[in-house]
Parts: C-alpha cells; sequence; structure tokens
C-alpha cells in the first residue's frame, strides 16, 4: 500500500475505536434515562435526516478544499453532541426531546466526517489495490474494534455505577476525536469532480441503468443497516442485563470480525463475490432472526457469531461493488459518493419509520420480533439488486 493508504487505514482505525464506543454506549447512555425503545428509534431518525444536506455540504466545502478540512468539521460537530450529551446527563429522563437535538448535532457531524471517510477510501485506493486496502482496514479497523470495548469493560469496573462508567467513557470519546481530528490533517487528498456536478449526478440516477441500480441498492441496504444504528445494540444490551457483559460480549464480537476480515482479501481474489455476497446476506437475516427470537444471553452470542460473519461477507461486498462502479464515473466519483449516501440515509429512516409504524399497530413488544425480522429480508433483496451494477 502506498503511504497515503497506510495513513487513511490509520485514521479509519483511530476512528473506529471512538466510533465503536460511541455506537456501543451512546445508545445505551440515552436508553438508560429514556427507557424507551420508540424515543432511540425517533433518535436515529434525527440523527440520519441529518446526514442528506451535510453530505451535500461537505461535498461542495471539499470542492475548494482538501479532504482534512471536512474530515475536522465533522470531529468537531461530533466532540459538541458529546460534550452536550454529558451535560444534559439526568435531564433525557424527563424531556426525551432533547434526545432528538443530541441526534441533530451528532448527525450533522457525522455527515460531515462520513463524507469525507467514504470519499477517501474510494479515491485513495486504486482498482488494483482496493481488495487489500479493504482486507487491512477491515483488519485493523476491528482490532480498534476489540480494544474499544477491551477499554470499556475496563473503565466500567472501576466505577460502582455503571452511569457513572458510561460518563467516563464518553470523556475518553471526546479526547480520541481530539486525537483524530489531528490526524485528519494528513490526509492532503483532494476530491477528482472538477466541477459541483450533484445535481447532474441526481439525474444520471433517472438516465443511466447502472448509477440507478447503485441508488436503488442502497436504499433497499439502509433498510436493513439503519437497525444496526443503535436498535441492534440496544437489543444486545438487554439480552445481556449489564453493561459489563454487554462489552465482553463485544469483544467477542469483534475477535470473530477481525478473523474473518484476514480471508476477505482471498474470497475475493478467487472470483467468489457471488457466491460470497449471497452467504453474507443469509447470515444477515439468520443473525438478527437469532437475536429477536432467542432474546437471551446465549441468543446475543450466536447473533454476534453470524453478524461478525456478515460484516465480513455482506457488508464487504457492498463496499466493493460500490467502489467497481464509482471507478467507472471519474468524473462524478465523490458527487456519487454522496447521492449514494443520501439513499442509503432514506432507507435507514424508512427502517426506523416501520419499526414506529409497527410499534403503533402492534400490542406490547411484538414490534420488536415482527419489525426486525420483515427488514432483516432487504439483505437478501440488496444482493439480488447490487449484483446487478457489475453488468
Amino acid at each position: 500500500m502506498s503511504g497515503l493508504e497506510k495513513r487513511t487505514v490509520l485514521l479509519n482505525t483511530l476512528n473506529n475505536f471512538g466510533a465503536v464506543l460511541v455506537s456501543l454506549f451512546i445508545s445505551v447512555y440515552l436508553f438508560v434515562y429514556t427507557n424507551s425503545i420508540p424515543v432511540m428509534c425517533l433518535q436515529v431518525i434525527a440523527r440520519i435526516a441529518m446526514f442528506p444536506f451535510f453530505f451535500s455540504l461537505a461535498y461542495k466545502v471539499s470542492l475548494k478544499a482538501k479532504l482534512a478540512v471536512t474530515y475536522t468539521i465533522g470531529l468537531v460537530f461530533i466532540t459538541l453532541s458529546l460534550v452536550y450529551t454529558l451535560m444534559i446527563g439526568e435531564r433525557f429522563a424527563t424531556r426525551p426531546l432533547l434526545v432528538v437535538v443530541q441526534a441533530m448535532i451528532y448527525g450533522s457531524g457525522e455527515g460531515f466526517y462520513w463524507y469525507s471517510a467514504n470519499t477517501s477510501n474510494q479515491i485513495v485506493p486504486t482498482r488494483e489495490s482496493r481488495n487489500v486496502f479493504l482486507s487491512y482496514n477491515g483488519i485493523f479497523c476491528n482490532v480498534a474494534g476489540i480494544l474499544a470495548p477491551v477499554f470499556s469493560t475496563v473503565v466500567l469496573s472501576m466505577y460502582q455505577s455503571e452511569t457513572e462508567g458510561y460518563r467516563m467513557i464518553l470523556l475518553c470519546i471526546t479526547a480520541i476525536f481530539v486525537l483524530v481530528s489531528f490526524v485528519a490533517f494528513s490526509i492532503n487528498k483532494r476530491v477528482e469532480d472538477a466541477e459541483d456536478c450533484l445535481r447532474e449526478t441526481f439525474r444520471l440516477g433517472r438516465t443511466d441503468r447502472r448509477v440507478r441500480d447503485l441508488h436503488t441498492s442502497y436504499f433497499i441496504y439502509g433498510l436493513v443497516n439503519g437497525m444496526s444504528l443503535g436498535l441492534i445494540n440496544l437489543l444486545i444490551f438487554r439480552a445481556a442485563g449489564s453493561g459489563s457483559t454487554y462489552s465482553k460480549l463485544q469483544i467477542f464480537f469483534a475477535l470473530v470480525t477481525v478473523s474473518g476480515f484476514s480471508l476477505i482479501r482471498y474470497l475475493f481474489a478467487w472470483g467468489r463475490l457471488n457466491a460470497t455476497f449471497k452467504i453474507g446476506a443469509f447470515l444477515r437475516v439468520a443473525a438478527i432472526l437469532v437475536l429477536v427470537i432467542f432474546p437471551s444471553v446465549s441468543g446475543a452470542i450466536v447473533h454476534g457469531v453470524l453478524f461478525a460473519a456478515s460484516n465480513v461477507f455482506f457488508d464487504n461486498c457492498v463496499a466493493f461493488i460500490s467502489g467497481y462502479v464509482l471507478d467507472d464515473y471519474p468524473r462524478q466519483k465523490s458527487a456519487l459518493v454522496v447521492t449514494r449516501e443520501v439513499m442509503l440515509s432514506f432507507g435507514r429512516i424508512a427502517s426506523m419509520g416501520v419499526m414506529l409504524l409497527f410499534y403503533r399497530i402492534l400490542p406490547g413488544d411484538l414490534y420488536l420480533t415482527v419489525a426486525p425480522v420483515i427488514l432483516s429480508l432487504a439483505a437478501i433483496l440488496t444482493e439480488r439488486k447490487m449484483i446487478k451494477c457489475m453488468k
């Protein structure tokens, strides 16, 4: 790999350490106070609703500045959201709308940050080096994913109150993102789009079959991916029964994932993409079914193994095919990153909307079983639609 590719992997690794801690504990921290999964679904909707606008804004900024600038802007907003979360604390319990405000600030930062990360992951590696880049990126990010729950377990063990432990973890996450912002300045790559072609790229989604298939695939992918933005972690947390058990489960899941990422380049190199994608889609469906049907520690363990394996097979196939398609549109490459992520955001919002719909029409907690089962089938539809992008 080139020096820039290695620095990009380092940035992704450091960010993943902080992001894993955020994904593990920001939703759990808020859930401890709100004790309401529907409120947490609204939190995800408010957070993701910020993505399309701030992805687009980040794209326009990146046409005039290096990606290091958009990286840093995103990290500033994310850090502000964490500070806000710590300041509000117990008031989340009595004023759930404050959760929505937190989500909007956090989502604004993510819009800038993930545009930068997704764009650099597309334009830094070449078509020839992408398999190796994805493999090493996956390995090191998941090593960080192992260390993050180990770190959280140690921190939680130092406090009698898990809530206080969560507060300390959030303070540490804030410090980590400040460090990441300094590393981001080493990514001196500029986007390759010669001009602002965002509107043209949206129109291309109506006239070009491959772009239309990519957009449709990412919307469908968002239906199943949306559950991973908090709901799955909350269901695992409920099954685990405590923060320490939850952290230990996440360590185990990360170990399974990092083992799988060490094999992914060989699976692609052997020309097994179609079979790999199909296996990953069925693993994702099976993982969600196990968790909702068997909401216990043993069910969470089986879910984690299946879900970690599906991360390797399913999510990497999505990234690989997307990168393959974007390489064929060099003029609109960065704009396609934006339009693709906008469609993904719409799918994620629709996913949480389905959860809230079933919450309203089904008795008790039945929505926690029915909605995830239906949404999980989107993984199979994603695979079938996305394979067409290769043709």
